[in-house]
């Protein structure tokens, strides 16, 4: 099994889980691309469809994927989704967004298309993550994230 790519700088490491649809090649591409800026944050990444396909999809049931996907969720420091223009429409998307949410995870969305607030699951997202309408703004929120995280460990490092 290949593990995911493992990076840090200095004492501060993330793992972030990478949520998105894959049902074709260009949404796997973009979540691929995603992944990329997330390794060029210096952070470790599980990419469900990268990772599972490294552990022989045709070799797990059902149930150890949910249990690998359950596990990388909770072993995550942030969650990234990304929402297609369907937006909520996305099932296992939607399920790991609330599991990592009930998990108290930071969450951040990447949702390219129209964003209607008067829609109830919208209403949901914006107050439950970090709602990005452009992978720079997305990028941005990451940096932001990061930069406070790391304030606040070396604030506790130097108080020991």
């Amino acid at each position: 099994m290949t593990k995911p790519v493992n990076r840090s700088v200095g004492y501060l490491r993330k793992n972030v889980y990478l949520s998105g649809s894959i049902l074709t090649s260009g949404e796997r591409r973009k979540l691929e691309r995603l992944n990329t800026i997330m390794e060029a944050h210096f952070l470790t990444t599980h990419l469900p469809h990268r990772d599972i396909e490294n552990q022989s999809i045709h070799s797990k049931s059902g149930d150890e994927m949910f249990k690998s996907a359950v596990k990388a969720i909770e072993e995550c420091d942030m969650f990234v989704a990304v929402l297609n223009n369907n937006g909520l429409n996305l099932s296992n998307t939607c399920w790991e967004l609330g599991y990592a949410y009930a998990h108290k995870k930071p969450i951040f969305c990447l949702h390219e298309g129209e964003f209607n607030i008067n829609q109830w699951g919208h209403l949901m997202l914006m107050n439950s993550s970090v709602v990005c309408h452009n992978v720079e703004e997305l990028k941005e929120q990451l940096d932001l994230t990061l930069q406070n995280d790391k304030s606040k460990e070396s604030s506790s490092y130097n108080k020991k």
